[in-house]
């Protein structure tokens, strides 16, 4: 594929939508004016501009909190400034632009746009220093693209102009899936509102989702809202639950889930994350301890190594069946 097909998408989306008229190269992403896909290039242009140090001070936070904002129908824009982006010296651009697109792609159901994903992302990029960020995002797109077209031929659904704007319908009505499958396309308020309603559902995917939006790329009070929703939501499992979330694949959930595990009393289960392979998770593990020990505190330091964590969990393993005893 040349770069006229990428040039193509960005000529077929610049007519005027209508309610009825949906991107001829993306059947789930709706045709948005000429001025719209114009407004998307330039505030990915001003987000290279602040994340390569050429704008700063107010500017800068602006240009990077309306990229935050982009959603599924900027992804040609996306897709382009990517590119553009994995050409350049600078390794911070692309690594986001791709992290965006990739939290984009792996939720989208289609098929027409993820196989154009695959086929123009790292068009015509010759920089060698980006590369395994070029492959890991149009792998992204490989492996989801696969995944919608075997649910197909089982018979699932197929993309709609609704699977880009899960949000038109109630909250209360979407299953966790839909709600934590939404979370990319969701801007400013709804995203509140939608973390909000998360938090109030049952099951794994709460936690996942939660903590993907808590130690994602978003803007600080998004985070931080996310993470407090995030406690909110643990303290009330029990802890069994508490116990299988201790596993869960993200550092930022373990770490979360420690402060409510000391709460519930689980000690073993905290010593046993002082070897945790992230520091975060380490002493939030130790912070956890030290709160129900009533103020012992046997390390490790942020900066212990193997054989000072080693000793930590030792001494807290002795402490704990003290404590048992």
């Amino acid at each position: 594929m040349s770069h006229a097909l990428l040039s193509l998408a960005v000529c077929l989306a610049a007519g005027q939508s209508t309610p009825e008229k949906t991107h001829p190269l993306a059947p789930s992403l709706p045709l948005l004016s000429k001025e719209e896909y114009a407004r998307f290039e330039k505030i990915i242009d001003r987000f290279i501009l602040y994340d390569t140090g050429k704008l700063k001070g107010e500017e800068g936070k602006r240009a990077l909190a309306e990229f935050n904002k982009l959603g599924p129908d900027a992804v040609f824009q996306l897709i382009e400034g990517f590119n553009r982006a994995a050409n350049m010296e600078h390794s911070c651009p692309a690594v986001i632009i791709g992290r965006k697109l990739t939290t984009i792609l792996s939720s989208s159901n289609d098929v027409q746009l993820l196989t154009f994903a695959k086929e123009t992302i790292g068009l015509e990029v010759k920089a060698k220093r980006h590369m395994a960020t070029v492959r890991e995002v149009q792998f992204t797109a490989q492996l989801r693209r696969t995944a919608v077209q075997r649910r197909i031929a089982s018979g699932g659904p197929r993309p709609s102009i609704g699977d880009t704007n899960p949000l038109g319908k109630p909250l209360k009505s979407m299953t966790v899936g839909e709600l934590a499958d939404a979370i990319p396309k969701a801007r400013d308020l709804p995203l509140k509102n939608l973390l909000t309603e998360i938090e109030k559902r049952e099951g794994p995917r709460v936690a996942e989702a939660l903590g993907s939006v808590a130690g994602g790329s978003y803007e600080s009070d998004v985070r931080e809202f996310a993470g407090s929703l995030l406690a909110k939501h643990l303290a009330r499992q029990k802890p069994d639950a508490l116990r299988t979330l201790l596993k869960h694949e993200r550092g930022e959930v373990r770490a979360a889930v420690a402060a409510a595990a000391g709460k519930k009393k689980l000690g073993a289960e905290l010593i046993d994350l002082l070897n945790d392979s992230e520091a975060s998770v380490r002493q939030a593990a130790r912070t956890a301890l030290v709160n129900l020990s009533g103020g012992a505190d046997y390390g490790p330091a942020s900066d212990a190594d193997a054989a000072d964590r080693a000793e930590a969990v030792r001494q807290w393993r002795e402490w704990w069946a003290g404590q048992k005893r």
